[in-house]
């Protein structure tokens, strides 16, 4: 007795999650997010971050399997033909854009299928997936093809990076922070986390907020980032400087 009522109760709900649509805001973003998780991955494992890559590998993986773990809990709501056959099409027009669209296409092809095998097992009919040769209208639909080698998964901004050599220089960058010194924490753990070389630093005490200046190096780029937020400014090889001893 139950036992059959609550299979009553798991068919009800069944029932009712079927009237629901598939989200396709929330699908193309999960999917989206996917993609950036295997193309960071990638990117850690292209063996060009240097001591830096078993930390950015962790990282990745991580917020990769997170993306995973989101997208599945999407397709679990895919209950009827329609929301199979329109989840296939966003991924359709998704995988057209770039190899690794295509790649990780390939890959969530694979939790559609297993969905909508789970899902025919309970109708107890055929739930089709409609990435074969054709849909249903006769038009041709794209093949989902793996990439061949990690660096195909690359972002063209990742590529870049890899490809150029990445120049090195220096900064100063001041700063005022209170006595919570967030500001002062921010920054350094920006500095630790692009790898810079702090050289020298110095803290010019306050009645209200103290000063802060650090002088560090780091690669162009992310120099270039951090002056656009901080007052400072790169430091040019032929830099004098001046110093007046007053005691």
């Amino acid at each position: 007795m139950l036992r059959k009522t609550f299979l009553a109760l798991f068919l009800s709900t069944f029932a009712v999650g079927s009237l629901y649509a598939i989200d396709a805001k929330a699908f193309d973003k999960a999917i989206n997010d996917y993609a950036d998780g295997i193309s960071k991955t990638a990117y850690a494992v292209s063996g060009d971050l240097g001591d830096n890559a078993e930390a950015a590998y962790n990282l990745a993986a991580e917020q990769t399997e997170e993306a995973e773990k989101r997208l599945n809990k999407i397709i679990a709501e895919f209950n009827n033909a329609d929301d199979f056959v329109e989840a296939e099409k966003l991924l359709n027009d998704f995988s057209k854009k770039s190899e690794l669209n295509s790649h990780s296409a390939a890959m969530i092809s694979k939790m559609l299928k297993s969905r909508a095998n789970f899902v025919a097992g309970l109708e107890g009919a055929e739930i089709p997936v409609t990435n074969e040769n054709k849909s249903e209208n006769g038009e041709e639909v794209i093949t989902y093809k793996t990439a061949a080698a990690p660096s195909n998964l690359l972002k063209s901004r990742q590529r870049r990076l890899i490809m150029i050599e990445t120049p090195i220089a220096e900064a100063v960058v001041m700063l005022e922070d209170t006595d919570k010194n967030r500001r002062v924490d921010n920054l350094e753990q920006l500095l630790k986390r692009h790898n810079c070389n702090v050289i020298a630093s110095y803290r010019n005490k306050q009645k209200r907020n103290d000063k802060y200046c650090y002088y560090f190096s780091g690669k162009k780029y992310v120099i270039d980032a951090l002056l656009g937020h901080y007052e400072g400014a790169v430091v040019n090889s032929d830099l004098v400087a001046f110093v007046q001893i007053t005691t």
